[in-house]
Order: structure tokens, then C-alpha cells, then sequence
């Protein structure tokens, strides 16, 4: 089976809004999001200050993937359908 004709999906969702990962609301989003999209997303935990870092967190972050697995599960079941 090769990656490109699986209907797997590849990516990530990031949401660099400040503290959405740290409080419930925001945990309930990213378990939603990933479980729709079928991919892992990742919010900051933290304040988030942008600008030129706007690429990248600052500090720890929460990452939910779909079906509640581990982001180490999820890619490892999604790349062990590959032919390398």
C-alpha cells in the first residue's frame, strides 16, 4: 500500500492563541478539531507573543490526537501504512 493512495491524512492543525490549551474550553476544541480533521492539534499552554517567533510556541503546549490516541500511536499507525 503506498501513502499517496491510502485516504490517510497528514498534517497538523496549531492554534497560537494565548493559554487555549491550558484551560478546558480550549482542550475540548483541540480534541474536537483533531477527532473532525482526522489529524493532531496543538495549542500553547501559555502566553504566546507572536511577532517574528509567530512560528513557533512559547513554552509547553497540549497536543490531542484522533481518537484519543498518543501523538507517538497516531504517527506511528499512520506512517507504518507507507511503503518506504
Amino acid at each position: 500500500m503506498d501513502c499517496e493512495e491510502e485516504s490517510q491524512q497528514y498534517g497538523s492543525i496549531e492554534l497560537h492563541g494565548c493559554h487555549v490549551g491550558f484551560w478546558h474550553p480550549g482542550r475540548d476544541l483541540l480534541s474536537g478539531m483533531a477527532q473532525a480533521s482526522g489529524v493532531p492539534a496543538t495549542a500553547g499552554l501559555l502566553l504566546q507573543y507572536g511577532s517574528y517567533m509567530a512560528n513557533r510556541f512559547e513554552g509547553p503546549t497540549s497536543t490531542f490526537c484522533p481518537n484519543g490516541l498518543k501523538l507517538k500511536e497516531w504517527s506511528h499507525k499512520v506512517f507504518s501504512q507507507c511503503q518506504w
